[in-house]
Order: C-alpha cells, then structure tokens, then sequence
C-alpha cells in the first residue's frame, strides 16, 4: 500500500490517482485503468477516468485515513486523531469531547496544523529549487510508515551493507545475531525483517510470531519495533498486523 505515493505530485496524492499517457492508477493499491477500455463497476460502465475515482470510492472508502496511518507527515497521534475529526466536520468543542482535551487545545492544536502545512509548502518550493529529481540518491529510501523521521533514518547503501554484515548471521535464512542498542540500526535491522512480510496481506499475531521467531529469540520486542518504528500496523484489537 502506498509504495510510491512520494514519486506523485500533492494535487495526486490529495486525490488518490494519478493519471499518464497510458491511463490512470490508483496510489493506495497500484490498480491501472486504461484510457483505451471500459469498466463494469457496480452494474454501470465507466470510462478510465470515471472508473479510478468509482474504485477509490469503493475499494478505499477509507482513504483519508490510510492516508494518515500508512506515510510520513510528522503527525503525532493525537494530530492524527483531530486531523481525522476535522475531516469528518467536527468543530473544536465537538472534536474536545470526542478526545477529552479542552477546546483551547484543539484550537491550539488545529493552528499548529495550518502552520505545518505553511512550512511545508514553503520547503517544498525550496528543495524543488535545490534538488535535482534525476540525481542519484546515495541515501536508503525511508519506508512509507515512518514517523518523526529524523537522522536516525539518514543511512547511506554503503552504511546499511556494513551494519547489515554486523547484524545479522545470516541473510538466507534471516537470522539477527542481536537486538541492537542504536535506533539507527534498529530501523536497518528491522528495515530487512520486514521483507518477510508480504504487502497487501494481513496477518494474525499468531502468524506474525512465528515469521519473527525463525529471525530472532525476543519476538515481543521485533513485533513492538516493527509498530513503534512504523513497519507495519494494526488493529485496535490487535487481532490482526499488515507491512506498511
């Protein structure tokens, strides 16, 4: 889900698909429409451009939020929560009782947010001015579900090969030799583990348990590094896990 969501533009990403030459795609599941068919969607026929924004409304009803829950923005929980109230049209006495914080906080709170959005439309404009989108990144790409990225996620190819050969016995089987200290190598280790998990398939807790326990002893603590550094999610009743 959202495997390339930072090579589309914000107009792209606000809305949910892309369109090229070929067509349109959908950003959350990849799915194509071709601008040369036509599409059976709930008994009526659509053209390409009609039929994306059909599947969007039907396959990912819930966009906005896997929004929030699966990228990068640098939102802390409680901002997700009142971001996802605000979409919803609460006002802010209605969004106070909703999380049991004053008004005046979520005044402050929904201030704080148009001010983010304010200096991220002006950094934008500045590192399109200063980065070259065809130069090669020496630097790992940050995963989709990472949250407050910071150093800890600036790793060159070159230090990720070396920690890797420190941190793991093996690669085939995946085997981690030991849990590291530094969080900058806990996100290389946990960046490799999490290749073990499919994308777009849930798993139970039961099955996630015993993917980790092949790789490492401490499974409780794999599972919880995997949610805190934002690898993979779940359910509020932790009944079922999903790479992010």
């Amino acid at each position: 889900m959202f495997e390339k969501i930072y090579d589309y533009s914000v107009n792209e990403i606000k809305r949910g698909y892309a369109e090229d030459e070929e067509g349109f795609v959908c950003l959350c599941c990849q799915q194509r429409f071709s601008k040369d068919e036509i599409y059976l969607l709930d008994n009526h026929f659509y053209k390409a451009n009609k039929a994306v924004i059909v599947h969007l409304k039907q396959a990912h009803s819930d966009y906005f939020d896997l929004l929030l829950e699966h990228t990068s923005h640098g939102c802390t929980e409680r901002q997700i929560e009142i971001l996802k109230a605000m979409k919803q049209g609460y006002k802010d006495n209605e969004i106070a009782r909703l999380t049991g914080v004053a008004a005046a906080t979520i005044r402050h709170q929904r201030f704080i947010l148009k001010e983010k959005a304010r200096q991220a439309k002006s950094y934008l404009a500045v590192a399109e001015s200063v980065f070259d989108p065809d130069e090669n990144d020496p630097y790992v790409k940050i995963h989709e579900g990472a949250r407050m990225v910071d150093e800890r996620y600036c790793v060159t190819e070159d230090e990720e090969a070396k920690a890797m050969a420190s941190l793991f016995l093996s690669l085939k089987p995946l085997k981690l030799k030991q849990w590291p200290a530094k969080d900058k190598k806990k996100i290389i280790a946990l960046r490799k583990i999490c290749e073990c998990f499919e994308r777009n398939h849930e798993y139970t807790e039961k099955e996630v348990n015993a993917i980790l326990k092949n790789i490492f002893d401490d499974i409780a603590s794999l599972r919880r590094a995997l949610i805190e550094y934002g690898f993979m999610a779940r359910s509020e009743d932790c009944s079922k896990y999903w790479r992010t």
